[in-house]
C-alpha cells in the first residue's frame, strides 16, 4: 500500500527540479486527467480530494488525479501524468490539454508569492474564470495575468512530494506491568500507528 508522504510548498525557483508535483491556483488543482486535444482540464478543489495545506505542508497520501511528475529543469520542464500522457498547450486561448503531444515543455518563472508558467508556445496557464465569476477550466493566454486569470491572479502555487513516511514508528516509552494473569503494556503516543504485535521472553528459572 502507498505511504503517507508529506508535500511542501516550492519557495525557490532553484528548488523546481525532477520530481512529484501538485500545481495549484488558489484553492484548485490542475487535474492529471487526459483531455485529448479537444477539451481542457476542469477545476477541482484541494478540498475534494482530501488535500489541506497547514503552514504550506501536506501530510497524507494524494491521489493520481492531483500529482504530476516533472522531468528536466526550471527552463524546460516536462510535465506527464502517472499514464504517461503530458501536459501541453497549443497556440489557442483554450488549448491547454493532457494528451499524447511529447514535443512541450514548460518554463517557470517568479509571480508575486508563487510562479508562472509558460510553454514553448508561450503560453501562460491558469482558472479560466467565465462571466457568472465561476471558474471555468484551465487555460492558456499569452500573458501570465491575463483578465480572465482571477483565482489568486493567476498566481501558481507548487507543492512538492518529499520522503514518504513509515506506516509504523517506533514506539518510545514503552513498559509491562504484571498485574495477576495479565500483562498490561504502554507506550508513548506514536502517530502513524495503526497496531503493533507484543511479544514476550519466558523467565529463565533457576535451579535450587
Amino acid at each position: 500500500a502507498e505511504q503517507a508522504s508529506t508535500w511542501e510548498k516550492v519557495t525557490s525557483l532553484a528548488d523546481i527540479t525532477a520530481g512529484e508535483y501538485i500545481i495549484a491556483n488558489g484553492d484548485y488543482f490542475l487535474p492529471t486527467t487526459t483531455t485529448g486535444s479537444k477539451n481542457a482540464p476542469v477545476p477541482y478543489t484541494l478540498e475534494s480530494q482530501g488535500i489541506s495545506f497547514v503552514a504550506d505542508s501536506f501530510t497524507g497520501i494524494v491521489p493520481d488525479i492531483a500529482k504530476w511528475t516533472f522531468t528536466g529543469t526550471n527552463t524546460a520542464m516536462t510535465i506527464t501524468n502517472s499514464g504517461g500522457d503530458y501536459l501541453y498547450g497549443t497556440k489557442e486561448n483554450k488549448g491547454l490539454h493532457v494528451g499524447t503531444t511529447s514535443d512541450i515543455t514548460w518554463a517557470f518563472e517568479v509571480y508575486n508569492d508563487g510562479f508562472a508558467m509558460k510553454n514553448t508556445n508561450d503560453r501562460y496557464c491558469a482558472i479560466y474564470v467565465n462571466d457568472s465569476n465561476e471558474p471555468q477550466d484551465w487555460r492558456s493566454y499569452t500573458s501570465r495575468n491575463a483578465s480572465n486569470y482571477k483565482i489568486n491572479d493567476g498566481i501558481l502555487y507548487l507543492y512538492k512530494k518529499g520522503d514518504a513516511r513509515s506506516a509504523l514508528e517506533t514506539p518510545t516509552g514503552v513498559e509491562a506491568v504484571a498485574e495477576g494473569n495479565e500483562v498490561l503494556v504502554s507506550w508513548n503516543e506514536v502517530s502513524g500507528a495503526a497496531s503493533y504485535t507484543v511479544s514476550f521472553e519466558p523467565a529463565t528459572i533457576e535451579p535450587r
